[in-house]
């Protein structure tokens, strides 16, 4: 899906920017932090960046030929990017107002063809919510998220969370400048092409920018009332909008330049363009974004290969599904496994949210009603280690557990350290 996801960017680019704009924003794109951490990861993240990037395409399309055929491909877009991709809703004001005002202005066709879609999309998310985001989801999901960030006012957010947005943008040079300079030159990017239109009185190209934008604010506002957590994946959703935004603008403002002084400054700019990218490639450590964030392949064959018969094995709630996929393997379909229950509560449902002392005795109690009364003599336990996992849990399971391993006696072997896995065999005396 990154793959997609960067094809149908360059093709926005390109329908918006001269070829070499295009490219020198699709370098950013290909380069960008968000993109190169996520592409590693078989999860649905990437999907937001594609789905983004084609329906801004489809949407220029649209405001460039308002016809029925490109209206139709739109509303398509529209309702199969819902379904892969939740933060396709925050681009539905936006198209909706491109739809509504494309040429002619406000006319009956325009309004029309918006309560078509306003009228498709809302129903597809109501059907989606019904059959699968309420079935899957309990208060305590956002109990988990309010106790990771407590509420704050508005300043506070625009000052903890704006940075994040406004980080996706390409600066050249911005580590040679103050961040209060850095912060006031990203924020300025963005509304750039918005000031060059209006000074040129042209309020038609405006509906294109606003598409790219607000999901960007639609996002930020959603965070501060509590509805949606504006966490780094989102920044896939706004990287082909965000990127696309100051290029139009320095496209536009090339234009006040003269022809032959514009030929001569287009090399230079570009040049400036790319010194954030040698940035990431020295700065970047390559070698560990070749790496699995899991390495849940190698852990469950070395397991497979030292398991014996008796053995009971103990695998973490957080690595429930990677051990039933890999398992699927032909030699390695029979291991044996009991699952725990314990964990985040977006991974298993009904489970309530608890902190402190209530959350270790709850991972305690897990534990003993899998493993029983009497422990195996010999038993191993799976957990991930999956980078900052345990923080945002609020409780470090593992450790927990071997506490309560050591105080009955139990010999801890030496752990086998996986890339994000963490697999160990404990020893236990005979119960009484």
């Amino acid at each position: 899906m990154t793959l997609l996801g960067l094809i149908t960017s360059y093709l926005l680019f390109r329908r918006h920017l001269p070829r070499y704009w295009a490219l020198s924003a699709f370098a950013f794109l290909c380069f960008a932090p968000p993109v190169i951490f996520f592409a590693r990861e078989l999860k649905q993240y990437s999907t937001e960046m594609a789905v983004s990037a084609l329906l801004l395409l489809l949407t220029s399309r649209y405001l460039a030929q308002p016809n029925q055929r490109r209206f139709i491909y739109l509303l398509s877009a529209s309702l199969a990017g819902i379904c892969f991709a939740f933060s396709t809703a925050f681009f539905l004001p936006g198209i909706a107002a491109a739809i509504l005002f494309a040429r002619p202005l406000g006319s009956r066709q325009s309004r029309s063809r918006v309560l078509l879609y306003c009228a498709s999309t809302a129903l597809c998310l109501a059907l989606l919510y019904s059959f699968y985001i309420q079935p899957n989801t309990q208060p305590a999901l956002k109990q988990f998220f309010v106790s990771m960030e407590p509420p704050l006012s508005l300043w506070q957010t625009i000052r903890t969370r704006g940075p994040l947005v406004l980080a996706v943008l390409p600066l050249p040079g911005e580590e040679l400048l103050p961040t209060p300079i850095t912060k006031s030159l990203r924020f300025t990017a963005l509304f750039f092409p918005f000031v060059l239109f209006l000074l040129r009185r042209r309020l038609q190209p405006l509906l294109f920018p606003l598409a790219c934008l607000l999901p960007g604010l639609l996002l930020f506002a959603a965070h501060y009332l509590g509805l949606y957590p504006l966490q780094n994946r989102l920044l896939l959703t706004l990287l082909p909008g965000f990127i696309l935004l100051p290029f139009l603008g320095i496209q536009l403002a090339s234009l006040y330049i003269p022809r032959t002084a514009r030929q001569a400054l287009i090399p230079l700019a570009i040049l400036l363009c790319f010194l954030p990218l040698g940035k990431i490639f020295i700065e970047s450590p390559w070698d560990s974004l070749s790496q699995p964030i899991e390495d849940n392949a190698g852990a469950i064959t070395y397991l497979a290969e030292r398991l014996q018969p008796g053995e009971a094995l103990y695998v973490h709630a957080s690595l429930r599904e990677p051990f039933l996929l890999y398992t699927r393997l032909p030699k390695i379909l029979k291991l044996p496994a009991r699952f725990g229950t314990t964990s985040p509560p977006c991974c298993p449902r009904g489970v309530p949210f608890s902190g402190g002392q209530a959350r270790i005795e709850s991972a305690l109690a897990d534990f003993h009603r899998l493993m029983g009364p009497r422990l195996p003599s010999r038993f191993w336990m799976l957990f991930t280690q999956r980078p900052e996992h345990w923080f945002y849990s609020g409780l470090d399971e593992p450790r927990v557990i071997f506490d309560d391993l050591e105080n009955r006696a139990c010999q801890l072997a030496q752990p086998q350290l996986f890339s994000g896995v963490l697999l160990i065999s404990a020893d236990c005396p005979p119960s009484p």
